[in-house]
């Protein structure tokens, strides 16, 4: 079903963009990378096999020229994976965090509606549109209500999304994603990256803001490729709007992801220093997914245990400054 079809991936320089792109050229599909950010050094500027591969430098927020290259192009299937995806970012510039994460997908989706384009989408949003949850684990019915501005802007594009769908009869799939974790990860204020580039510089490790108390589900960015995957291979399962939380549960703290890779990279644990013992005001405490909807529709579940991704994720690093 992918080979041979037409692919946009927005934000292809970012996190996962670059495995998401990577995976699907593999699969023999035409895949456009959309970024308004310079690629060099990302997962995106290795990939090898390029043939199929067009470079789009462009920002998702420019209405006029997301118009030009969706009318243009008449995509098979969108990923929308552009956002701004930092907490501490949005409550210090929510107005960049709503635009980044509004404008981009209502410009896409926009573009489908007016051209009446038979494009298929997957937008990308966050367990933080759930805001903080009334129960955990949390699965596809509960409330999106997201409160702090980068949960806010979660929850929005999530409804943005349905009401494209549901009003205007696009076909889209919404993938509700956990803390995604992986090699191309170039934001060394997130945890993971921060820890491991510490650790590779002899350095000791910082843990911020909550102080190590808070807990997420964390997934390696190969799972989350493989959710995406499945998800396009299953669109034609119905034309009704589809959404799926993806992510590796049960949940744990910061302090014990952070043990995980002290572990897998030092062999043993490496005191941190602690800071922000207070919390965190503005950020969601606990947080956990439940999965079973994507396990039963999509027949997708996580494959790498936290040991094994962090390990992979160590690698890359390693290979990326040593370059």
């Amino acid at each position: 079903m992918i080979e041979g079809k037409k692919i946009l991936v927005t934000g292809g320089s970012g996190l996962f963009g670059g495995w998401i792109v990577e995976k699907l050229l593999d699969l023999n599909a035409y895949v456009f990378s959309l970024s308004h950010e310079n690629p060099n050094k990302s997962k995106l500027s290795q990939i090898k096999n390029t043939k199929n591969l067009t470079i789009l430098s462009e920002d998702t927020r420019n209405e006029e020229s997301i118009e030009k290259i969706v009318s243009k192009e008449k995509f098979d299937f969108i990923i929308h994976l552009a956002s701004q995806t930092q907490v501490v970012d949005a409550i210090n510039n929510p107005i960049n965090t709503f635009t980044s994460n509004l404008n981009g997908a209502w410009n896409i989706l926009d573009s489908i509606r007016r051209n009446e384009l038979d494009t298929k989408v997957i937008v990308s949003t966050s367990d933080k549109a759930y805001g903080i949850p009334e129960s955990i684990p949390t699965n596809e019915n509960h409330k999106l209500h997201g409160v702090f501005p980068y949960e806010f802007s979660k929850s929005a594009e999530d409804l943005l999304a349905q009401t494209y769908s549901i009003t205007y009869g696009l076909d889209i799939a919404i993938l509700r994603c956990g803390n995604v974790y992986g090699g191309g990860d170039l934001n060394f204020n997130r945890l993971i990256p921060k820890v491991i580039k510490a650790f590779i510089e002899n350095k000791t490790p910082t843990i911020s803001r909550s102080g190590g108390d808070y807990s997420r589900d964390f997934i390696y960015v190969e799972d989350v490729v493989g959710a995406f995957v499945k998800t396009l291979e299953h669109f034609e399962m119905n034309n009704e709007l589809k959404i799926f939380n993806i992510s590796n549960p049960p949940n744990i703290s910061i302090l014990e992801i952070y043990k995980n890779i002290s572990n897998v990279i030092m062999g043993k644990y490496i005191e941190p220093n602690i800071l922000g013992k207070q919390g965190a005001p503005y950020e969601i405490p606990h947080q956990s997914l439940d999965i079973n909807k994507a396990k039963i529709n999509l027949g997708w579940e996580p494959k790498w245990s936290h040991e094994e991704g962090l390990l992979k994720t160590y690698k890359w690093y390693v290979e990326y400054f040593n370059n």
